[in-house]
């Protein structure tokens, strides 16, 4: 185009489009969800679930643990890039309802880690759920 100076590569399109990219805010929405139940005897954290953000606001985090014997504590760790965001524990032999709300940028990855605390009985983490609502907006210069 005369009179037009563009620079047209995937770097500038991906640039511009983060601009507009959907955010998170937290509710109880689900918006991912796995019903299955994970365990451990270690008394080190393991990875149990990880994920990578593709937008950025806030969500929830959503899980339900236990431990097979009053005599060990179930341990769960939320990670954001590798640093913990929030540690949950229960003693109970009976599924606990927890949930964490977490802030999220692009690119961002969370790791959801389980350990117990007496490699003699399991530790259960099940249902765990990313609860969010879509939002869009974003600023206009308005003088």
């Amino acid at each position: 185009m005369m009179g037009y100076n563009v620079n047209i590569s995937v770097e500038n399109i991906w640039n511009y489009s983060k601009k507009f990219l959907t955010g998170f805010t937290v509710s109880n929405t689900v918006r991912h969800r796995d019903a299955n139940e994970y365990s451990t005897t270690s008394t080190s954290y393991i990875r149990i679930k990880k994920y990578l953000i593709s937008g950025c606001g806030r969500i929830r985090i959503k899980y339900k643990l236990r431990t097979s014997n009053s005599n060990s504590i179930c341990y769960v760790a939320i990670y954001k890039n590798g640093s913990i965001e929030d540690e949950k524990h229960t003693p109970g032999i009976t599924y606990s309802e927890e949930s964490v709300d977490i802030d999220v940028n692009n690119s961002d990855v969370i790791e959801i880690k389980l350990r117990g605390t007496n490699s003699s009985y399991d530790v259960y983490i099940s249902d765990i759920r990313i609860c969010y609502d879509l939002v869009n907006g974003g600023v206009t210069e308005v003088d």
